[in-house]
């Protein structure tokens, strides 16, 4: 799904990434350029690239291992590489600010390698959002619970670019709570695929009349208003009705995935002219609208979306309900990992996406009682 770093002519140009050698944990960009250039790394591994070398004398992190799958003709692949810090400070780590004891990367597409073919299968799970059938998928969550159990989450970084990003994302998921919620994640144009943007952008407007009604903007009667809410409960409840789904216990699963991952903030960076990952900024937009004007159409918002996803034997991976959200503008190169090991990047915004803790906070109980 991404185009291999090598092929760009530019590579990593060590002399321009010098500031990295002795980087300010505390300083966001910083952690990004490191983020970015350890997944460079992974496609540099890949490909037996000589400039792998070069990585070592900027920053203070060693390869521990490599995470490899085999083809169907029984070929090593390269998915990912865990990255031991052996710098300074490694006592410190933990806090805020300081270097993470291990970092475990994930790679995305290498269209010019003897590879290619097994990645672009991955790809097309990755569209049609069947990741439970990804072998990487189980890998990733192996090797990094491996790590969190050395060190603690909140000693581990995982971070991947495209279809790397889409790895990690769906592996962080399959994570428990307490094994989550301080993973720091740093995650380059993760691939967001979904027909269900219209109808969530629906549930936003109806949340902000709700609110513009309940806030006395608008003369009408309360009675009408709770018509109104009833009538959008009754339009989702009809919607799975007709779908099977009243029942359903994957429905169920999917409830309390999105909302026990309510509490882990991963960085999500993302190109405003990058088709495969542009759509997030939406996304994440429509929820933050829902969540300001009218928390209560959360649970139908869900009841809406995820009733299509079972339908078709989906599983909305990249449906995160927190996040922390870096948009940039470049004129090239919109889907390339390499804008991001540039300290000079122009983010042209950031925003914290986070629900109310009523929301995050309702567990399984509450979200049966929810259900269609």
């Amino acid at each position: 799904m991404a185009t291999p770093l090598m092929a760009d002519p530019d590579g990593i140009d060590v002399t321009g990434l010098s500031h990295l050698v002795d980087p300010n944990w505390e300083d966001q960009t910083d952690r990004r350029c490191i983020a970015a250039v350890l997944v460079e790394v992974v496609y540099q591994h890949q490909i037996n690239d000589k400039r792998v070398d070069q990585w070592s004398t900027l920053l203070p992190f060693k390869v521990k291992e490599e995470i490899i799958i085999k083809d169907e003709q029984g070929k090593s692949i390269v998915i990912g590489v865990i990255f031991g810090w052996v710098g300074r400070s490694k006592l410190a780590s933990g806090c805020a600010g300081k270097p993470p004891s291990e970092v475990v990367a994930f790679r995305g597409t290498l269209w010019k390698s003897e590879f290619r073919w097994g990645d672009f299968c991955e790809d097309v799970n990755v569209a049609l959002a069947r990741m439970d059938s990804l072998s990487r998928v189980g890998m990733a969550l192996k090797y990094l619970r491996r790590s969190i159990q050395r060190h603690g989450s909140h000693n581990i970084w995982i971070v991947g670019h495209s279809l790397g990003a889409s790895i990690a994302l769906a592996a962080v998921r399959n994570l428990s709570r307490e094994e989550r919620e301080k993973l720091e994640a740093h995650l380059f144009n993760p691939p967001f695929i979904s027909p269900r943007l219209p109808e969530l952008k629906f549930f936003e407007i109806v949340g902000r009349l709700l609110s513009t009604i309940r806030n006395g903007s608008l003369s009408l009667p309360f009675p009408r208003l709770e018509g109104i809410y009833k009538g959008i409960q009754g339009a989702c409840d009809v919607v799975a009705l007709r779908m099977g789904l009243q029942d359903d216990n994957r429905l169920l699963e999917l409830y309390g995935e999105f909302i026990a991952v309510g509490n882990w903030i991963p960085n999500l960076y993302v190109n405003k002219k990058d088709l495969v990952c542009s759509t997030y900024i939406k996304y994440l937009e429509a929820w933050k609208g829902i969540y300001t004007h009218n928390s209560d159409l959360v649970h139908e918002t869900m009841k809406h979306l995820f009733c299509f996803e079972v339908a078709n034997k989906r599983t909305p991976w990249h449906m995160v309900p927190s996040a922390k959200l870096f948009v940039a503008i470049t004129d090239n190169k919109h889907h390339s990992l390499c804008q991001w090991w540039l300290k000079d990047l122009q983010i042209q915004s950031i925003h914290d996406y986070v629900p109310p803790k009523k929301i995050i906070q309702w567990n399984a109980n509450t979200v049966k009682t929810n259900l269609p």
